[in-house]
Formats: C-alpha cells, structure tokens, sequence
C-alpha cells in the first residue's frame, strides 16, 4: 500500500463520528447500502453513547418513568418504564419497557419480546431505534474504522472525485500519525 493511501486510511479512522458518516453517504448507493446494513445489522458500540435519565412522572399502569436523554444539551429520545406484578407463585416482578417520543412502544425487530430487567438495555434498544440518539451514527462509522486499511481505502475511492481529491488533500496536509488508534 502506498504512503498516500497508508495517511488517507489512518486520516479518514480520525474524523469524528458525524464527518466520517457525512462522507460515506457520499459513496454511490449500491456501495453504501450494504455497507451500512453489515455496520448496522446488530446494535454495537452502544457502551460509547452518552445516556442520562431524568425522573419523569409515572403514568397509570406503570411503577417507574424516566426520560431518556442523549447529546449536549440533553436531547429526549424517549422514555423508558418499569411496572411490576406478583407472578403465580406471590413473587414480585420487575421489567422495563422502552417508548418513543410518540409513545410507542420500542420492539426488537423479528423477535418475540417481553421486555428487559435492566433499564440500561430498555434505553439501548430506544436509543438504537430513535434518529435522534446518533446511535446508528457511531456503529456505522466505527464498523468503517475497523475495516482493513486495504478494504478502507478501496471504499474511499469510490467517493465523487472531487470528494476523494479532498478528502486526500486533507489527509496529506494533517498530521495525523499512521497506525494511531482513532
């Protein structure tokens, strides 16, 4: 691989999450579609969303509510609930369920679901449902940053030529150090 390509790859790993997705949805459409759908075929690197809940009253029907906030200022994506029951057998039971902001519930696409026992994966799913929470954002640019720098560099020419000329300008005048994590 060559110098130039070797700074293109290690360059294009280091822009932020939103520059590197504002880039790729400028590949052609037979080229980003499967791309994304691979990058978002299961939710990942949700561990680096920034997530905050604030109290919110409870409806009837439901034990707890917290709204889910993401980004700076906090932004409601949602809501997540707890309600709890006696089963059969006198014990109590807990499960939370995630809602959008139209006050829907959030299902896992495909499945058959009951809810979950930890309010962190109920605003997980809601977070990888909602727009809003930029999770789809930040599992697709960090599927392209785990790509091989061969495999990274033949997505990056297929951008519009006037894209990838400056795209390779920028990178040839950074001084971004190659083999550096982003």
């Amino acid at each position: 691989m060559s110098d130039r390509a070797v700074r293109l790859t290690a360059y294009a790993r280091h822009l932020p999450d939103h520059d590197l997705n504002d880039l790729l949805v400028e590949l052609p459409r037979e080229r980003f579609v499967p791309l994304a759908e691979a990058a978002l075929a299961r939710p990942c690197a949700l561990h680096a969303l920034a997530f905050s809940f604030q109290r919110a009253r409870p409806r009837p029907g439901e034990t707890t509510r917290w709204d889910v906030l993401t980004g700076e200022p906090g932004r409601r994506i949602g809501a997540v609930v707890r309600r709890t029951w006696l089963r059969v057998d006198g014990k109590e039971t807990a499960i939370w369920f995630p809602y959008n902001s139209t006050g829907s519930i959030v299902e896992p696409p495909g499945s058959i679901w009951a809810g979950f026992a930890r309010r962190a994966d109920a605003a997980a799913l809601l977070a990888w449902q909602s727009p809003a929470s930029g999770a789809r954002c930040l599992a697709l640019a960090a599927h392209v940053r785990a790509l091989a720098d061969d495999d990274l560099g033949d997505l990056l020419v297929e951008l519009p030529t006037g894209r990838f000329d400056a795209l390779l300008e920028a990178a040839l005048n950074a001084h971004v150090r190659v083999g550096e994590a982003a």
